[in-house]
């Protein structure tokens, strides 16, 4: 665990697939009656393990994905597209 300021911020192994999987799940299932569509594409460079806080990541991404799915609703736009890369 590490310490900065008042956050602690985990250093544990996960899957970032299998993460961005779940919130996009999530974010299909607040798609009902809203005329949009959510696709996510996962680059191959991705690897399949890294070391962070996956609740906070899972958060940044849910967040993502709420947020531009009600944009997107209030803006009469159709089509939501994530990319994941690693950088």
């Amino acid at each position: 665990m590490v310490l900065t300021g008042v956050m602690k911020f985990e250093a544990k192994k996960f899957r970032p697939r299998e993460v961005v999987k779940h919130v996009l799940h999530l974010g299909l299932a607040s798609l009902h009656n809203k005329n949009l569509v959510l696709e996510g594409r996962i680059f191959d460079d991705v690897p399949l393990e890294l070391i962070g806080d996956v609740l906070r990541i899972r958060q940044v991404f849910t967040n993502l994905v709420r947020y531009s799915i009600l944009w997107h609703a209030l803006h009469f736009q159709q089509h939501l597209y994530f990319s994941f890369l690693y950088c």
